[in-house]
C-alpha cells in the first residue's frame, strides 16, 4: 500500500505558517517584562509622593575694616543667612587668613551664635538656629608690613543639607595696610585719693609724633585690678569694649603732626572692701608708647585704721607701767656696779 505523498510546496507553506503563528520565545518575555513595568508604575503613580529634603539656601557677609594700621588689631564679623531650613543646625564658618595676620583667642559673647576657634566657628545657640541667622566675631593680629600692603580675607560657610547657590556661601574683603601712627602718651593721673563709689577720672594726653595726619587712635588698657568695672572716653564717637582686667579703645582724632589730644577716662567704681584704702594702676598702650597710671582709694568712711608712720616699727607702744621695773631695774644694776669697783680698789690698796 502506497501512502499519498504530500507536495513539496505544502510542506514549505505548512512550515511557514508554523514559524508565522508562534512568536520565539523572547518576543514573548520582553512583551511580559513591559506588561510588569506598566503595572508597577501605575502602582507607584497612584501611591503617595516621595518627601524630598528642601535644598538649604546659604549665605555669607563678611564686614569690617578695609583699611587697618600695620601691627594693629582688628575685629571682623561674620554673618550666615540660612532662612528656615531644616539643616540649621549643623552650618559652620570659616575664616582664611592671608601671610602675616593671625587670630588671636577672644571671649564667645553673648550676642554671637557659638564659639569660634582659629577660625573655625559653630553653631551653639538655640533661639539662632530657630531664626535662621548666624553671627560671629573674629579678632585678628596683623603683622608690621610696609606701607600700602594688600591682603585679602575670606570667609565661606556650609552645612550638611544640599546647597541652592553655592555661590554665595563665600564673601571676601581686600584690606589695605597703612604705616602705624606715631602717637606719644601722657597722662595726668588723678589728684589726691578717690573716693570709693565714685569714677577714677584722669586724662591722658596723645600728641602725634608721626609725619602724616592721624585719623583715629586705638589704646589698650591692662592690668586692671578688681576695682575695675568698664569704662569710657569723654570725646566724641569713641568706642570701648571691656572684658575682665582690660579694654580696647578707639576714638576719631584728625591729628596733624605736631598737635594734641586731650582726652578725659573716666572708669566706675563701687564702694567695698576691693577699693577702700586700696591701690590701682591702669596701663595704657598705643601703636609706640607704653604709660602707667597710679592712685589710691581713700579708706572707709569712719574707719579709725591709719597706716604707720614711715620709720617706725610695729611693736607695743611703752606705757607707764612698763617704764617703772625697767627703770628700778637699772639703778639695781647701777648700783651693784658700782659696789663691785669700789671693793676692788680697796683689796689693791
Amino acid at each position: 500500500m502506497r501512502l499519498p505523498c504530500t507536495p513539496e510546496w505544502k510542506r514549505d507553506s505548512g512550515a511557514a505558517e508554523d514559524v508565522t503563528h508562534s512568536p520565539p520565545m523572547t518576543a514573548r518575555l520582553a512583551r511580559s517584562f513591559a506588561i510588569l513595568l506598566l503595572i508597577v508604575g501605575a502602582t507607584i503613580g497612584l501611591g503617595p509622593a516621595p518627601a524630598w529634603a528642601a535644598p538649604i539656601d546659604l549665605k555669607m557677609t563678611l564686614t569690617g575694616p578695609t583699611t587697618v594700621t600695620a601691627g594693629g588689631v582688628v575685629a571682623y564679623r561674620m554673618r550666615v543667612e540660612a532662612g528656615s531650613a531644616p539643616d540649621a543646625a549643623s552650618i559652620r564658618a570659616w575664616m582664611y587668613l592671608p601671610s602675616g595676620v593671625t587670630f588671636l583667642p577672644a571671649a564667645w559673647h553673648e550676642d554671637e551664635s557659638g564659639p569660634c576657634v582659629d577660625g573655625s566657628c559653630t553653631v551653639k545657640r538655640p533661639e539662632h538656629i530657630a531664626r535662621g541667622v548666624f553671627e560671629w566675631t573674629v579678632t585678628l593680629q596683623f603683622d608690621t608690613m610696609p606701607d600700602g600692603t594688600r591682603l585679602g580675607l575670606r570667609a565661606t560657610a556650609e552645612s550638611a543639607g544640599e546647597e541652592a547657590t553655592p555661590a554665595d556661601n563665600l564673601d571676601e574683603l581686600d584690606v589695605t595696610l597703612v604705616e602705624a601712627d606715631d602717637v606719644g602718651l601722657t597722662a595726668v593721673p588723678p589728684a589726691g585719693p578717690v573716693t570709693a563709689g565714685e569714677p577714677v577720672t584722669f586724662d591722658v594726653i596723645a600728641k602725634n609724633l608721626g609725619r602724616r595726619q592721624i585719623s583715629r587712635i586705638a589704646l589698650a588698657y591692662s592690668e586692671l585690678g578688681p576695682w575695675f568695672t568698664g569704662g569710657s572716653l569723654d570725646v566724641e564717637g569713641s568706642e570701648c569694649m571691656s572684658d575682665p582686667g582690660q579694654m580696647r579703645c578707639s576714638l576719631p582724632a584728625n591729628l596733624k603732626p605736631g598737635e594734641e589730644l586731650r582726652i578725659k577716662n573716666i572708669f566706675p567704681t563701687h564702694a567695698n572692701d576691693e577699693t577702700w584704702g586700696t591701690r590701682g594702676t591702669v596701663r595704657i598702650r598705643s601703636t609706640n608708647s607704653d604709660i602707667t597710671v597710679k592712685f589710691r582709694f581713700a579708706p572707709k568712711p569712719g574707719s579709725t585704721t591709719s597706716p604707720p608712720a614711715p620709720g617706725t616699727g610695729g611693736g607695743l607702744p611703752v606705757t607707764g607701767t612698763a617704764t617703772t621695773p625697767l627703770a628700778l631695774g637699772g639703778i639695781v644694776l647701777l648700783l651693784a656696779g658700782t659696789g663691785a669697783l669700789w671693793a676692788t680698789r680697796r683689796r689693791r690698796a
